[in-house]
């Protein structure tokens, strides 16, 4: 009998941990994980936050040290060696650019998202940047410290962390949001409202309900054209308006793919014999509704279940979703998804900078949001993933403690 094999495409936060995981499941089969890209895996969130204000350029945080995938017997192959051009489902083999083949038993994809362009004319200017990568990082890197004027085009998390450092470096800042308001699509508008007011006292310029709808190179300066006509003129233009799934892999597969790859509880496709895990799966939640999550928790959490479930275990509880962003002063966190919200409720004081919101759906608390408060989002977390049902009345009560709560649940 063959030694089984699994194979895992994509070496960022899911992949490496889905790695780790088989291989502290139990699994004594062949482990490969390929990515097309060069050099150990790296983690990316820092990149968009304390990375582009520190001092080092060069320096990368590996998600594991050369030495985890020896001692873990883990076969990492990257560039050429780690890129899949094709994939036979029948076989359960896939072809690779180098032009060799690797069977699987089992096909675990986890290559994540990319950002999404800009589609105007000029958004592809020498002057337009992205920040995703290690290289994009070190070449902002440089580029905010010479440059005096700086356009973000998108509000959301990754966006205004890149305003906040380049303000913070001593630039003159524009944002440039096409919705309403900051993170419409992530927060609730008390906690957009609180960082917009922020963003502005510290020197920042918002300009929300703006689209950009064409970027043009003035001799060495760049200008955005707006819809309304005006111009805005900066050297240095930063683009982060979201990301969508990357799902090239699962498209040779033939698994079906809708705002990612569809997968069930158990992050199966439709194929018993392939996965998709992190930023490029869609999961479905409780209500028959799909969602596609970013972020490093989920991707860890995914992997963990993808491994449990690959080598015949019953799965484990799951932490609920949790996110997070620097902005200045601000340390934003964020347990739960709440968009399905029907009422909100604030503790503390956001003029006093810390405080909480709330969020409740036909009176059940589903989430919140902190602001400088990380033990109320602390305990926040553990009253969710231990299950505990609260009610509005419960925790909105004027003495409430959240942390005390939590250590009662």
């Amino acid at each position: 009998m063959s030694t089984p094999r699994v194979v895992i495409v994509g070496a960022g936060h899911a992949g490496v941990q889905a790695a780790g995981s088989i291989r502290a499941e139990g699994f004594d089969g062949t482990v490969v994980l390929l990515d097309e890209h060069h050099g150990l895996p790296y983690q990316r969130p820092p990149l968009s936050k304390d990375y582009l204000k520190g001092d080092d350029p060069a320096q990368r945080s590996l998600l594991r040290p050369q030495s985890f995938f020896a001692k873990n017997s883990i076969d990492l192959r990257l560039g050429q060696d780690g890129q899949v051009t094709g994939v036979d489902r029948g076989a359960r083999t896939l072809f690779l650019a180098s032009g060799a083949s690797l069977s699987y038993d089992h096909l675990v994809i986890a290559t994540g998202s990319r950002n999404r362009r800009l589609p105007v004319p000029g958004g592809d200017l020498p002057s337009v940047h992205q920040l995703r990568t290690h290289d994009d990082a070190v070449g902002l890197h440089g580029r905010l410290r010479r440059a005096s004027k700086v356009a973000v085009v998108g509000g959301g998390f990754v966006g205004l962390e890149i305003a906040a450092s380049a303000r913070t470096l001593g630039a003159q800042v524009t944002v440039i949001e096409s919705l309403p308001r900051l993170m419409a699509r992530s927060v609730t508008e008390i906690t957009a409202a609180h960082l917009a007011d922020l963003h502005r006292s510290q020197g920042v310029e918002l300009l929300l309900s703006t689209s950009v709808t064409r970027i043009t190179d003035r001799g060495g300066k760049t200008a955005l054209i707006t819809g309304s006509g005006d111009e805005i003129e900066a050297d240095l233009v930063v683009v982060g308006i979201g990301a969508e799934a990357v799902t090239d892999v699962a498209e040779l597969a033939g698994v079906p793919v809708d705002n990612g790859i569809v997968v069930d509880e158990f992050f199966r496709t439709d194929d018993p014999a392939i996965y998709a895990i992190g930023d490029c799966a869609s999961t479905p939640r409780a209500d028959g509704q799909r969602t596609r999550l970013e972020s490093v928790q989920s991707a860890v959490e995914h992997a963990k279940a993808v491994a449990r479930t690959i080598c015949g275990h019953p799965p484990a509880a799951r932490e609920v979703p949790w996110f997070w962003s620097n902005q200045h002063s601000a340390k934003l966190q964020i347990v739960g998804l709440v968009g399905a919200r029907d009422a909100e409720y604030v503790l503390g004081e956001p003029d006093q900078g810390s405080f909480n919101v709330l969020c409740f759906a036909q009176d059940r608390f589903i989430g919140g949001e902190s602001v400088n408060s990380p033990k109320d989002h602390l305990a926040m977390r553990r009253l969710l993933d231990r299950g505990a049902t609260l009610t509005v009345e419960e925790l909105t009560h004027p003495a409430v403690d959240l942390a005390a709560m939590a250590g009662r649940s």
